[in-house]
This record gives structure tokens, C-alpha cells and sequence, in this order.
């Protein structure tokens, strides 16, 4: 918490830190991410910051409705972004429209679980139960339920944490240039065995 204090030059007075990257748009469900916040159950809805990074035509409208626990950061990029990722607790992204989802993936490297929409390239990402829950587009009840369950239960976030990190580590590019190197082979040798020498 103290590197995002830091990099955000705010005073940070709640125990949970939820965070949000991407362009305040429609498209991305930005607005629907005012309406996660306002669901919550009082007991975890009063322990939450909430740090929005991005801007976007929805900006200024949701700084209107945002409580005061609501920081918006703007465009944000490197060490700063990074900064954010690690100190958070939960990574909420309700988006439908990502067709691979950086942000989830940098989020999970980060060791952060992430709570998304089951849709698009992040359903790819995002394994639910084990470094995050993907919920129905636009349940509440279904982000809601992640959140709190999440929040309330310290090991299972932690866990989930390690599990993120972990799967991102499979993501890098020698580790998926391995993978698909070790596919190939293994067709080529399928291929070989058919093959009758003369």
C-alpha cells in the first residue's frame, strides 16, 4: 500500500484496495463498474478504495457519481501502472469486448486475482476458482458474491494470488514459443511414424 500512497500521492484509510485499468467507455462496461461498487454488502463496501486508471468518455460522469473512496489516476503507464497492480487486492474488469485483455494478464502477473466478465479473450485467462472468478456479463449478484468472497477470505485471495502469478509466468512469450515448438514436434513425429521408407 505504501508504494501506491506514493505513486498516487493520496492517503489510502480503507483496508482493501480494488482497481480497475482500461478506457472509461461504454464498450469496455466502465459504467457498470459504478454499479458493482454500490452492490456490495455495507461490511465490505466501507472497507474499499477503489482506484480507477483511464480515461475515456465516461470519466466525468462517473466521477460524479464516485464516492469519495473513488480515485480516478487517468491515463497511467510503467512503474506507476505496476506500482497500482501489486498493491491492490482484487482486479475488477467487467468488460466484454477484450479480445486478449493486456490489463487482465499484467493484473495476474502482478499477483492480483482478477474478478471479470465470462467473456472474450479474458475467459481464456482468467481460470475461475483458481486465480479469479469470471461472472456473468452484467450480474451484479455474481461480482458482487466475488468480491465479498474474495475479501473475506484472506487465504483464498492469497492463494488465488499465487496461482496468478504462476499462470502468467506460462504466458511469456519464450514459454508459449516452447509450447507451440513441443506441438509442432509432436506432429511432425505422428506424421513421421505414418511415413514408409523405400
Amino acid at each position: 500500500m505504501t508504494a501506491l500512497i506514493f505513486v498516487l500521492n493520496i492517503i489510502l484509510k480503507k483496508p482493501y484496495i480494488l482497481t480497475y485499468v482500461g478506457r472509461l467507455a461504454k464498450e469496455k462496461n466502465a459504467d457498470f463498474l459504478m454499479k458493482i461498487a454500490r452492490s456490495l454488502p455495507d461490511h465490505i463496501r466501507h472497507q474499499i478504495h477503489w482506484v480507477i486508471v483511464g480515461d475515456g468518455p465516461l470519466k466525468e460522469q462517473m466521477q460524479q457519481q464516485a464516492s469519495e473512496h473513488m480515485t480516478f489516476t487517468g491515463f497511467l503507464e510503467g512503474k506507476q501502472l505496476a506500482h497500482i497492480y501489486s498493491s491492490s487486492d482484487l482486479f475488477v474488469f467487467p468488460s466484454e469486448t477484450e479480445t486478449f485483455g493486456n490489463v487482465v494478464l499484467e493484473s495476474l502477473a502482478s499477483g492480483t486475482p482478477v474478478v471479470a466478465a465470462n467473456a472474450g479473450g479474458v475467459k481464456q485467462m482468467v481460470q475461475h476458482g483458481r486465480n479469479g472468478y469470471l461472472c456473468k456479463p452484467h450480474s451484479l449478484e455474481e461480482f458482487s458474491s466475488a468480491i465479498t468472497g474474495l475479501l473475506d477470505d484472506l487465504h483464498q485471495r492469497l492463494h488465488f494470488g499465487h496461482a496468478a502469478r504462476q499462470y502468467a509466468l506460462t504466458q511469456s512469450w519464450d514459454a508459449i514459443f516452447q509450447h507451440l515448438l513441443s506441438e509442432y514436434e509432436g506432429v511432425v513425429e505422428k506424421s513421421a511414424e505414418g511415413i514408409q521408407w523405400a
